[in-house]
């Protein structure tokens, strides 16, 4: 799995729920930071028509229940949890201690709040250009959605390995995908319908096939047919299911001093 994935896209693309249903299917430890109450994370019996969390994902409202649930026996082998909290600070603390986390993948919810808050956009950086030597050389998976690539700052996109986009037209951001993945991929996104969505680095056996790109189709959270840059249906792929794992039976010293004090 890509070590730092970009969903991006306008407003009601759907970029959120794709990235949960992705992340839902292929994640074995899931962690999702959700700072401004985006509608798909609601519970279905809360929102029929938008929500789409499972029973099992379990709701946090303050980082200091989420490090006493990480260091305790329930945290050992699979789960998926959600930070809901009214306090900045939390979601700075997520982060900042992500560099303990293992074999976890962290959902970093609309960027933009996290970079223009200066002590969030910090630790964001670190997790983007260190993420692989977190977790005791485990590393971490991070998906960030965003509305626009340009969102984000020059060290976070440096570093991104995976990027799926929704319909673009702003020409700085096509410039940014042209450049960073590739000209045929920026050319793709800015000619997408609504709700469609391309990845890059294509799948590989759309590779081989000829095709420049995968186009998955999500329409408001309902799986359907895809079409691909010349117009061909396919199929939406999900993530292939990681290996199961459990976390070390050792904690280090600074962990255990997060889990007392909080901080």
């Amino acid at each position: 799995m890509s070590r730092l994935v970009l969903v991006c896209g306008m407003a009601q693309e759907g970029k959120t729920t794709f990235a949960f249903t992705k992340l839902l299917a292929s994640a074995d430890r899931l962690f999702v930071l959700d700072p401004v109450r985006s509608r798909p994370f609601n519970a279905k019996a809360e929102d029929a028509e938008a929500g789409m969390r499972p029973a099992d994902v379990r709701v946090f409202r303050s980082y200091d229940e989420v490090a006493a649930f990480l260091l305790s026996g329930e945290a050992r082998g699979k789960w998926r949890i959600m930070l809901r909290s009214e306090n900045e600070d939390d979601y700075v603390r997520a982060i900042r201690y992500a560099r303990h986390y293992r074999h976890v993948t962290l959902l970093v919810d609309e960027a933009l709040v996290f970079t223009d808050n200066d002590e969030a956009l910090e630790p964001l950086i670190k997790a983007s250009r260190m993420g692989a030597h977190f977790g005791g050389g485990t590393g971490l998976t991070m998906w960030i959605t965003a509305q626009r690539p340009m969102d984000l700052p020059r060290d976070i996109r440096s570093q991104l390995t995976q990027c799926y986009s929704y319909r673009q037209t702003e020409p700085g951001d096509l410039d940014f995908l042209a450049k960073k993945f590739s000209p045929e991929f920026a050319a793709a996104v800015a000619g997408l319908a609504p709700h469609h969505v391309v990845m890059f680095p294509p799948d590989q056996k759309a590779a081989r096939e000829g095709r420049q790109g995968e186009l998955e189709a999500l329409d408001r959270g309902r799986r359907g047919g895809a079409r691909d840059p010349v117009g061909r249906e396919q199929e939406p792929r999900l993530g292939v299911p990681q290996a199961d794992r459990r976390l070390s039976a050792e904690e280090t010293d600074e962990t255990h001093t997060l889990a007392a004090h909080g901080s």
